[in-house]
């Protein structure tokens, strides 16, 4: 029971996290200084429970960063790649063995870009992947519009996939 602990000095009132699954709140305050214990409270209850901390980086954490990186999901096989509509067998290995530095969610909406490349990977399941790789400021980025999504990779990752449709020029600035 909460009894003469103040909310506000465990971080509960306002929480510092409040982890909402269908209309139940869970509210996360700060961590017990001896114990290393997360103080938290579920709804507008007056009792406060301690539980582990090993779990709240994942509270923090962008939804991009639960996404794997791979290009091609793992365990699917690449029947058709065509880049820029030419058909790529020699690279199906490399897109499919691609890991991305990092995944994120795009700044702004996908617009059509002439200087772009276009990559359709068709998948063994009949499922269909869509690329545009485009060059931004210091960094090489492959587009997937469903679900919109931007794959960060590097310049020597993007020759290997594109080889030889890309050259060291950055596509677009």
């Amino acid at each position: 029971p909460r009894g003469d602990l103040d909310f506000a000095k465990l971080g509960l009132d306002p929480a510092e996290i409040v982890l909402t699954v269908d209309s139940l709140g869970i509210s996360f305050g700060t961590t017990d200084v001896i114990d290393n214990d997360r103080f938290a409270r579920i709804g507008s209850s007056n009792r406060i429970a301690r539980v582990p901390d090993r779990f709240s980086p994942f509270l923090l954490a962008t939804a991009e960063s639960e996404l794997d990186r791979h290009l091609v999901p793992p365990m699917s096989r690449i029947s058709e790649l065509t880049i820029d509509g030419s058909a790529r067998p020699n690279l199906i290995a490399a897109w499919t063995d691609a890991i991305a530095k990092a995944v994120r969610k795009p700044d702004a909406p996908a617009a059509p870009d002439l200087t772009s490349i276009k990559v359709n990977l068709v998948l063994n399941s009949g499922d269909s992947l869509q690329y545009r790789i485009v060059h931004e400021s210091d960094v090489y980025l492959a587009l997937r519009e469903t679900p919109d999504l931007a794959y960060q990779i590097s310049e020597a990752q993007a020759q290997t996939l594109l080889a030889p449709n890309i050259s060291t020029t950055p596509l677009s600035d």
